[in-house]
């Protein structure tokens, strides 16, 4: 008997290659599939359709498999809801009308849990009606049927462009693909977005001392890593020792972090500035900590890399680990609002729109009113930093960092600098708390402060001897 809800996909399992060409002598070109889903309509057979747009996806880097399927099972989710619709109703997807996708969308907002509860709500309606406008316009481009989906199309859905009105990019809002027939977006879409507080993460650095040393190490570099490099929770679980080692060997007082934009495939990196004096914690950790715990558990000469890794096996940490580990953290210390993993990255980009507005001389009036009037050069430059693919999720954030500076008073000239000694600043109050504590000794507070110096001032070792 066909469960109607029952999941359509399976992942395929780790050491999976599929063929995708033959060389010139015949021996077929693979690549590796791990993790790639595999759909099927409710009865059981193999959608073709569905397997040929991720086998694309899977060539065309546009997704990702990392952590149990990554984008890639995101997609599958979405995707299952059409498949279930074109299955039930006895149709191809190439038979898809404009009024079926209409109706189809439809049932979305309908459709109830065993309780009654209506299951979507429109953020939901509109990322599925988006992932099946992308999957009907391959279909039919694979087809050569080029016209199924398109402004003048069977169906009139199409790719949200940067150059298309406001209206519409507000209409778009959160998503790749419209239709005018997607719900509006929930007005909760467009509330600030709040980035975590001076006094939570305060809150959450004090509670460390109260878990097992390893433990304590690795949630302290994480908080560290999702603060300073506005890292997604599940880009941090993939950043890399010898991409850090490397960075902070060329560093002066700054140094260039590698992160994975995993929103833009598997291959895709951007480099994110970071103060000197963050990272080399980040190095204490890993040639102490971590160290111990790859050598102890895997042996020298099998270190995967990974930066987060479990206390027990050395083995790389998922990213579900790593958000209960933010949890924990919050749980402990009697955090009741919301301190989840993604707040940082909203305190890291408005900290980083803050730090380039006061770049400007504000006693320069005409200047002042440029970066008011037109703030995209401050979003192109944030958007390096951040690898959003679009300008307009900036937007929320400019709005608070001009708050927050239009508290802060007089501009600080070299914001860059600032940074630097702010961050300075933070990490031996951070190391005067866990002396008061007692987490550390008179010596270790010692040599954490002549650090802090030296990486702020790029000082030689040996001068504050």
């Amino acid at each position: 008997m066909m469960r109607k809800w029952a999941k359509l996909h399976s992942n395929l399992p780790k050491g999976t290659r599929i063929a995708t060409g033959v060389y010139i002598d015949a021996t077929l070109l693979v690549k590796d599939a791990s993790g790639l889903p595999c759909m099927h309509f409710p009865d059981g057979t193999l959608c073709y359709e569905a397997n040929a747009y991720f086998v694309h996806g899977l060539m065309s880097k546009a997704l990702s498999m990392r952590n149990k399927g990554g984008s890639a099972s995101q997609y599958a989710f979405a995707l299952s809801e059409l498949v279930r619709y074109v299955f039930y109703n006895r149709i191809s997807f190439l038979e898809i009308t404009n009024t079926r996708f209409e109706q189809f969308i439809l049932s979305l907002g309908v459709a109830r849990n065993e309780k009654g509860s209506i299951r979507r709500n429109n953020e939901t309606i509109r990322a599925i009606g988006s992932r099946a406008l992308d999957f009907l316009a391959f279909v039919g481009e694979h087809f050569g049927y080029e016209m199924l989906v398109g402004k003048n199309g069977i169906i009139k859905g199409f790719r949200i462009e940067p150059g298309d009105h406001e209206i519409i990019r507000n209409r778009g809002f959160g998503i790749s693909w419209y239709h005018p027939c997607f719900p509006d977006p929930s007005s909760a879409t467009h509330k600030a977005r709040y980035p975590v507080s001076d006094d939570d993460i305060k809150a959450l650095k004090s509670i460390l001392p109260k878990f097992t040393r390893s433990l304590s190490r690795r949630y302290s570099t994480l908080l560290s890593v999702l603060e300073h490099t506005g890292a997604r929770i599940d880009e941090a679980s993939c950043m890399l020792v010898p991409d850090i080692v490397e960075a902070y060997r060329k560093g002066d007082t700054e140094v260039s972090i590698r992160v994975g934009t995993l929103k833009r495939g598997d291959n895709h990196t951007r480099l994110v500035p970071v103060p000197k004096v963050i990272v080399s914690q980040w190095i204490d950790y890993i040639d102490t900590t971590r160290r111990n715990i790859v050598t102890g558990n895997l042996g020298v000469g099998f270190d995967h890399g990974f930066l987060f890794i479990n206390q027990y096996t050395g083995a790389p940490i998922s990213v579900d680990t790593l958000k209960n580990d933010i949890n924990d953290i919050k749980t402990k210390a009697g955090i009741t609002g919301q301190a989840h993993a993604h707040l940082f990255r909203h305190r890291f980009i408005t900290e980083k729109l803050k730090m380039l507005i006061m770049r400007y001389d504000y006693e320069n009036q005409d200047a002042f009113k440029r970066a008011l009037i037109d703030p995209m050069t401050l979003k192109q430059q944030v958007q390096q930093w951040t690898g959003h693919k679009l300008l307009e999720s900036l937007d929320p954030y400019i709005h608070l960092a001009f708050k927050e500076i239009a508290q802060m008073g007089k501009s600080v000239k070299s914001a860059l600098f600032f940074e630097s000694v702010s961050a300075a600043y933070k990490y031996m109050e951070d190391a005067r708390l866990e002396m008061e504590r007692g987490g550390i000794g008179e010596d270790e507070y010692r040599v954490r402060v002549k650090a802090a110096c030296i990486n702020m001032f790029s000082l030689k070792p040996g001068t504050l001897d």
